[in-house]
């Protein structure tokens, strides 16, 4: 293994990377480590490719095992949001827009707070330079589109709690029926997610699963807006139902994008 030293007029050194000040003095002057030079290490053999080793693709970071356990416990934590997004909306349906579907409604809130929190310390993270350049900007790519999906379906509780919608018996199979498939293009996409860092190879299988599910939801998105407007219900009272249909198939429209992204970046790693 050798190490390059760049200095700012672009000539490069092959030697091995000074541990104490007098190795640094061992440079030529033009190649020490001083304000104007930049001192970049890097292998013949890519990095990337280098841990590419039988499950396929791991993002290579200095800081390898704490980022790991960081992302672990923020994509838990959004898979906590999204249960008790569950578990609120089944609440609703069964006693609606009462106390006990308020606590619920809480109890998401502060989970996708908490997810925020922990997608913050992964960004400071990431940006004091824990991964190479290329696959940082990848990675907060990725949290940033991957983060909006616990903020839609507090933000669907928080529409039915603060207008307090009472839900018809006619529409309560379909919204039903659309609330499941959203939640199931969520774990599609996380799936797909974990197949990014553990097998890359059939990342683009899981984003097709994903694409599958957001067109489901779309058919079942026209066929409930259909049934809304043909109801005998006034004007104002339909139009809030069809924004509520719209705000919950949003989940599985931010699901495929997030998707597309993961794609590009398992092609990218693939190259």
């Amino acid at each position: 293994m050798s190490w390059w030293l760049d200095d700012d007029a672009g000539r490069s050194y092959d030697r091995q990377p000074p541990t104490t000040p007098e190795d640094d003095c061992k440079f030529p002057p033009q190649g020490r480590l001083t304000r104007a030079v930049t001192l970049r290490f890097c292998y013949h053999k890519t990095l990337e490719q280098t841990y590419m080793e039988g499950m396929g693709m791991v993002f290579f970071w200095k800081k390898r095992g704490n980022i790991q356990q960081m992302l672990a416990g923020y994509f838990e934590q959004c898979d906590r949001c999204f249960q008790l997004f569950e578990s609120a909306f089944a609440t609703y349906t069964e006693s609606g827009p009462g106390e006990a579907f308020g606590a619920a409604v809480q109890k998401t809130h502060e989970a996708e707070s908490g997810a925020d929190d922990m997608r913050r310390e992964i960004e400071f993270t990431l940006y004091g330079k824990a991964l190479l350049p290329e696959s940082r900007g990848d990675l907060l790519g990725l949290l940033e589109s991957f983060d909006r999906l616990p903020n839609i379906v507090e933000t669907i509780l928080f529409a039915i709690k603060c207008q307090c919608i009472e839900m018809p018996q006619t529409l309560l199979p379909d919204y039903k029926r659309l609330v499941n498939i959203n939640i199931q293009a969520y774990y599609l996409l996380r799936k797909a997610i974990d197949d990014l860092f553990g097998n890359p190879k059939i990342t683009l299988h899981s984003t097709k699963e994903v694409d599958e599910k957001e067109s489901e939801s779309d058919r079942v998105e026209r066929e409930v807006i259909c049934k809304i407007f043909q109801s005998d219900m006034e004007m104002g009272t339909k139009m809030l139902f069809k924004e509520l249909v719209l705000l919950i198939g949003s989940v599985s429209d931010r699901a495929e994008t997030t998707a597309d992204r993961i794609g590009i970046i398992a092609i990218k790693r693939q190259i």
